[in-house]
């Protein structure tokens, strides 16, 4: 998939900043180097930080640094953040569905999104296997433990820091054993983990 000759930076990073410091800028550097490798075909010769200070307009609460990036160089801005709650989901299946890294050319996933109906947003089904909503990881909770699906589409910086840490384990969720589920919680670097959030599984419309 290549989309550089319509978008002059093919791939971002949404980046949290908490009072004016990065969060977890080692995962969103590893999965850069990872993104530019298989896009590029080759090593990127600057960092994902490098030359990015935060002015002092955005040194105070949540703030969301987005990064665009190419081959050669990259492009960034800051704004400020407002959390946009997500309790309610539709599952809406697509057997195509790419999204693996993180593409400025968002198109598909937001044709998707049209169709959540009354919900927050949407969660896609590929062959009948959970993946992610249009723009989180999602994990679910059995009661004792958190789980969040083998299937997913985009390996997201705080899904992958929550399985590190041992706080959520994967499994092969589908929609057959959804409902096996008692809760759930969407997460990505703008929405970290929060052991009490847990809405119903019954939020989720099939």
């Amino acid at each position: 998939m290549n989309y550089s000759t319509k978008y002059t930076f093919p791939l971002f990073e949404s980046v949290c900043v908490k009072d004016g410091l990065i969060q977890h800028a080692n995962y969103h550097e590893n999965r850069f180097n990872v993104a530019f490798q298989r896009y590029f075909k080759k090593e990127a010769s600057y960092t994902l930080f490098d030359g990015i200070e935060i002015p002092s307009t955005f040194t105070n609460g949540i703030v969301k640094l987005r990064i665009s990036y190419g081959e050669h160089t990259k492009d960034w801005k800051f704004s400020n953040y407002s959390k946009k709650p997500i309790k309610t989901l539709q599952l809406v299946e697509h057997k195509n569905i790419e999204y693996d890294l993180k593409f400025e050319d968002r198109s598909q996933l937001q044709s998707l999104y049209q169709k959540r109906n009354l919900c927050d947003d949407i969660l896609l089904l590929k062959n009948g296997f959970v993946t992610d909503t249009s723009y989180c990881n999602i994990i679910f909770y059995d009661g004792k433990v958190w789980y969040t699906p083998h299937s997913y589409l985009l390996n997201g910086t705080c899904r992958q820091r929550l399985i590190d840490a041992g706080i959520v384990k994967t499994a092969n969720i589908t929609s057959k054993n959804l409902h096996s589920y008692k809760g759930f919680q969407v997460i990505n670097a703008m929405l970290d983990f929060c052991e009490t959030e847990i809405n119903p599984i019954s939020n989720i419309k099939l």
